[in-house]
């Protein structure tokens, strides 16, 4: 930050009347005690006046403490001026459009922002900024300012010095005489001279009188409204803005934007305020101003954001937002950050929300139309009690949408194995352990775990992908259950047939039947085609006219089919499987 801006941090407006590079150090802070030390060499009608815009943080004095009531004032000095002022945005640019104004000079920015608002202007593409500013500039600058018009004004213009106000300027020197923001010594206005410091005090005085009702005599109450401001606690301080709101210039009408506000978020705005207070707290009743005012515009934008979601008709009506509910709130709370000590919004810091809504954005921004279409259909008509609910729900739905994807594109069933397993929750798949899905790992005591089962169960959800990809998680979540329940079927069955000690134990030749049952549901599931790479109604029918041979022998033959596999450890089911065709083969032909 150069020194400049650290000054604005703790002044308002005008510091200094020389080169702030001049005059302080990097770390250094304008002078804060309640008079200035060549106070006396003000004009005696100043004196005062000086003291209530030190009071009010419209003017401070330099690191002697001293304020040099005049010495002139520069035309980048009145532009900084009129920023902090009015409130007016910096434009983010490199370079000035001025021929006469570096980029390296301080006050660029400052003069881009008041050229842009139509404040001041420049001569033949430059704009003097190092020029002492004189007293018909002032008045046409503050005629602006204040909104005033000048039309048909000239010609009204009664001075001793009439003729030395150029052509240019009648209007605007009448006008700011009668709105009452400038004055002469009763006869004369001295057009061409350069404006004092003390005279610029008694025209930002006169301007706040003109435009906010802030004149002289209101500083006691603007240093009690400071005073309580800086003194509440996260408890009181919705009634220190309240009760203030008049001494620091904000707007509790009905009509406005904190008007409207219900309860709830009108605490939010106190509890910002609170929350971003300086640590040596508000210097200014513009600074509180400033900081209420973003925080109402801030709690306003979000509460329209969240309305138009739980208002919205349909999913196209969410559609066809765009995330307008998102960027809207991201574009508010960047205003918000470029509002010094404005660093926390509801608790939590800018910053932080800004790198989370943002990456939301991006990734919202990479689904397909029919995923943002899901993502859409997860929020519409839920009624959401708060913003942060919302976004909950929105991060969860475009999470599991990106999700889709990478399970969509993953190229062979080790990569999906990994994103099944590290995406359980989000699935809502049982990996955890003791879980039928753990469980497919096999006896572990004393023995390596098998892993093939499991890597089967991705094999299944890579093979039975539909041609245009999962569209939901349940879509893969149905499939992933089905796989394991088969494949732990398969286990169960090839246990029954390794402990069994003779061919009563398979009499009813269940270990069959029953997998040809299972498999008979899982073809119910509508992804789930293939097993293990194969049809699984292919599989059924090899089965099923396994069934019809052995349910064709005698019983002798069945019994010698199943002496024949009891108690044989096979390492696949479909080892097991042609061991019994093998057996009823044999056993035909006997």
């Amino acid at each position: 930050m150069n020194q400049f801006k650290k000054l604005l941090a703790v002044t308002v407006a005008l510091t200094t009347a020389v080169s702030p590079a001049a005059s302080f150090a990097a770390t250094d802070k304008p002078a804060s005690s309640s008079s200035f030390t060549d106070i006396d060499t003000a004009s005696p009608w100043a004196r005062d006046l000086i003291a209530e815009v030190k009071k009010l943080g419209l003017m401070s004095g330099d690191m002697k403490g001293t304020f040099r009531p005049k010495d002139t004032v520069t035309r980048q000095e009145v532009a900084a001026i009129l920023v902090n002022l009015l409130h007016l945005q910096t434009p983010d640019v490199a370079r000035s459009s001025f021929s006469d104004v570096s980029s390296a000079n301080w006050g660029m920015k400052q003069i881009e922002a008041v050229a842009q608002a139509g404040l001041m202007a420049g001569y033949k593409g430059t704009f003097r900024p190092n020029d002492p500013i004189t007293r018909e500039e002032m008045a046409a600058i503050l005629v602006h300012a204040a909104k005033g018009s000048a039309d048909g004004k000239g010609d009204s213009l009664k001075l001793a010095d009439r003729d030395d106000v150029s052509p240019w300027a009648k209007g605007y020197v009448q006008a700011a005489m009668e709105i009452g923001l400038m004055s002469g010594d009763g006869s004369h206005f001295y057009p061409q001279k350069s404006a004092q410091r003390q005279e610029v005090a008694a025209m930002l005085l006169n301007f706040m009188k003109v435009t906010q009702g802030v004149g002289q005599g209101d500083a006691a109450r603007v240093s009690a409204a400071l005073t309580a401001v800086n003194q509440a606690d996260e408890g009181s301080m919705q009634s220190a803005l309240e009760n203030h709101a008049a001494d620091l210039t904000i707007d509790l009408s009905a009509s406005g934007s904190y008007g409207q506000l219900p309860n709830d978020e009108k605490q939010i705005v106190a509890l910002d305020v609170y929350a971003n207070r300086p640590e040596g707290g508000f210097q200014t009743a513009n600074d509180v101003k400033t900081l209420f005012d973003r925080a109402v515009t801030t709690r306003t934008v979000i509460r329209q954001s969240l309305a138009d979601v739980n208002h919205a008709a349909s999913v196209d009506d969410i559609l066809a937002q765009n995330r307008k509910f998102l960027t809207d709130v991201i574009a508010a709370l960047e205003e918000a950050e470029k509002i010094p000590d404005f660093t926390v919004e509801s608790g939590s810091k800018i910053s932080d929300t800004l790198t989370q809504y943002r990456a939301l954005v991006a990734d919202y921004d990479g689904l397909t139309d029919q995923q943002k279409r899901l993502v859409s259909s997860a929020i519409q008509g839920q009624s959401f009690a708060s913003y942060p609910a919302l976004i909950q729900a929105f991060s969860a739905a475009v999470k599991q949408a990106a999700l889709l994807i990478a399970i969509n594109e993953a190229p062979e069933f080790n990569t999906m194995k990994s994103l099944l397993e590290k995406n359980a929750q989000d699935l809502g798949i049982d990996v955890s352990a003791g879980s039928d899905y753990m469980k497919l790992l096999g006896d572990t005591a004393g023995h390596p775990p098998n892993y093939d089962n499991q890597l089967n169960v991705a094999k299944d959800v890579l093979d039975n992908k539909p041609a245009g990809g999962y569209t939901n998680v349940n879509d893969v979540k149905t499939v992933f259950n089905q796989s394991v329940n088969v494949r732990t079927l398969f286990l169960q069955e090839l246990n029954r047939v390794q402990t069994a000690t003779s061919a009563g134990d398979l009499s009813d030749a269940s270990y069959i039947t029953d997998v040809i049952t299972a498999l008979e549901d899982a073809m119910a599931t509508p992804n789930l085609k293939m097993l293990s790479g194969t049809k699984i109604d292919d599989l059924l029918l090899r089965m099923k006219k396994d069934m019809i041979a052995y349910n064709a022998l005698s019983q002798e033959a069945q019994a010698a089919v199943n002496q024949a596999i009891a108690g044989h450890a096979y390492g696949t089911y479909n080892e097991l499987l042609a061991a019994f065709e093998q057996a009823i083969e044999t056993n035909t032909h006997a």
